[in-house]
């Protein structure tokens, strides 16, 4: 049988014995009106004040994105985010688009083109995370238990006053779900912090599985680095 994959931009047919067995997700009816789906989630957040309300004229913020290695839907969440912090008055140079890239390589600036559109990448300052560079992180605080070391974050997400982290929910095959903590850490942490979280140690313990969110020693400690 011939089966058809999302994969890249075209997806990718692959043939497979017919015996396969087809596990498919549950069809979702699909948003109308994604803006307008957006400025209403913004304006009634889960467990939190609207977003206009936790941003001063005075502030610097960040926003964190996945880089293009995740089909997360930058080029709607982006403009719906701006708009909210300008409304607010907050000028484009105390604003920062951060691409948690984890240990990716740096995108192009075509591929941040066709992420954010070129309006946004023309007109805002979009840093790419390095977490090989010692002088673009700071230290955030120590690990359990341990008097050396610690975990270290990007430095202009940990100079912001207000910091915001997008990005998607899905199962990850050790790490529990994608999302949430893990724009934090892999995504802007320094990579011997990557490296301690994604290590061999850590993936064969129990709980480092599919939709393990409690019990997790990866998802344990990327929740407690992003709420730190």
């Amino acid at each position: 049988m011939q089966i058809h994959f999302s994969y890249g931009d075209n997806g990718l047919n692959i043939e497979l014995p017919d015996s396969t067995t087809i596990i498919s997700p549950v069809a979702a009816q699909p948003i109308t009106d994604v803006p307008n789906a957006l400025q209403k989630a913004l304006a009634s957040p889960i467990d939190s004040d609207p977003l206009i309300d936790l941003i001063d004229k005075e502030d610097h913020v960040t926003i964190v994105f996945s880089d293009i290695t995740r089909p997360v839907p930058n080029d709607m969440l982006a403009p719906a985010l701006l708009d909210i912090i300008q409304k607010k008055g907050v000028p484009r140079d105390r604003i920062t688009l951060l691409i948690g890239s984890g240990l990716h390589r740096e995108m192009t600036r075509e591929e941040l083109g066709k992420m954010f559109g070129p309006d946004i990448v023309r007109n805002y300052r979009i840093v790419t995370h390095d977490a090989r560079d010692a002088d673009g992180v700071t230290f955030l605080k120590r690990y359990p238990g341990q008097s050396r070391g610690g975990i270290y974050l990007n430095k202009h997400y940990m100079e912001s006053s207000v910091k915001i982290v997008t990005g998607f929910v899905e199962p990850h095959m050790f790490a529990g779900y994608s999302g949430g903590g893990k724009g934090i850490l892999p995504g802007i942490a320094a990579a011997h912090n990557i490296m301690h979280n994604h290590s061999a140690t850590n993936m064969i313990r129990d709980g480092a599985t599919y939709g393990v969110a409690n019990g997790n020693p990866l998802f344990d400690e990327m929740r407690s680095v992003a709420i730190a």
